[in-house]
């Protein structure tokens, strides 16, 4: 039993990482429909029974040059959780996965025709799995045929649906500062600013990495629900050591830092419509005693 299991986590992984190669061919093209944005496995629709469906499989692509990154996170059966990405063009070259897949440390993508792809993994250079992607014409939805044998020499043959997940808040993907449109006050504004913003289970896991005027660089990361209750923010923000989040529309979300229990920073953060730009209006006192009043624009990546 515990075989199928790992078998069927193998397949969720599998699946979400041809995603990224379907969803750069359709962006690549307008006529296509558009795969930007994050999905989320459909157990009732796809070839997996209940006792061996994964808990949960998300992921986000973005626009990466001239093709697209995938971040994944998936929740398995035993309690494993996994986290990785790759970036590919459409030129059969290989590429990296990064993190912790089960079947490969590359893929290689090929584009079939404007609504389908192909991608083969790879793993010390043996081809492990070919995945076939199909989007629907409507890009509600993508069916994902995988076939071969993983890097754990398990036998994969699987048809995964996913749907596009329309109620997600519109600041998934990855966002970068943009300092002539923003305001800083008190002190100097940063030297850079970007944060990424991927789908996980209901909510989003969100990792921002900032370099300060004098030099000094952070990295945060924090995984949430918007249900206003706080969640760990790890590394060396400045804002806290805890945070919650709460959805107020579809473009809007206010967020409330805490350090030591005690509220730091409060942010209304808002998309535009156009999903190019994101807004963050930040008040308080931060963890150094430092007063934030502050409006920062970032640009979608």
């Amino acid at each position: 039993m515990q075989a199928r299991i790992r078998q069927t986590c193998l397949f969720a992984v599998v699946a979400l990482g041809l995603v990224v190669v379907f969803a750069g061919t359709t962006f690549a093209q307008p006529s296509s429909p558009t795969n930007i944005g994050s999905w989320k496995l459909n157990l009732a629709k796809s070839n997996i029974s209940a006792d061996m469906a994964p808990k949960s499989a998300a992921f986000t692509v973005v626009a990466a040059g001239a093709g697209a990154k995938v971040t994944v996170d998936a929740v398995y059966p035993d309690g494993t959780v996994r986290h990785w990405a790759y970036t590919a063009n459409y030129d059969g070259k290989d590429n990296p996965v990064t993190g912790n897949s089960q079947y490969g440390d590359v893929a290689a993508a090929t584009r079939v025709d404007a609504n389908a792809t192909r991608n083969i993994y790879k793993k010390g250079g043996k081809v492990t799995v070919t995945q076939n992607a199909v989007v629907s014409s409507d890009g509600k939805t993508m069916t994902i045929t995988s076939t071969g044998t993983n890097a754990l020499g398990q036998t994969v043959n699987t048809v995964a649906v996913y749907d596009k997940r329309s109620s997600d808040p519109t600041n998934v993907g990855t966002w970068k500062l943009n300092l002539a449109k923003s305001t800083f006050a008190p002190g100097t504004a940063p030297k850079s600013a970007t944060f990424t913003n991927v789908a996980a289970g209901a909510g989003i896991k969100s990792t921002s990495d900032t370099v300060g005027a004098d030099g000094t660089a952070r990295h945060s990361v924090y995984t949430m629900v918007y249900d206003g209750k706080d969640n760990p923010l790890t590394g060396n923000s400045l804002n806290g050591d805890v945070v919650a989040g709460t959805r107020i529309d579809a473009n809007t979300v206010t967020f409330i830092y805490k350090k030591g229990g005690k509220v730091t920073v409060t942010t209304t953060n808002v998309a535009s419509s156009d999903r190019k730009t994101y807004t963050i209006t930040a008040k308080g006192t931060n963890t150094l005693g430092q007063t934030v009043n502050t409006v920062a624009v970032y640009d979608k990546q």
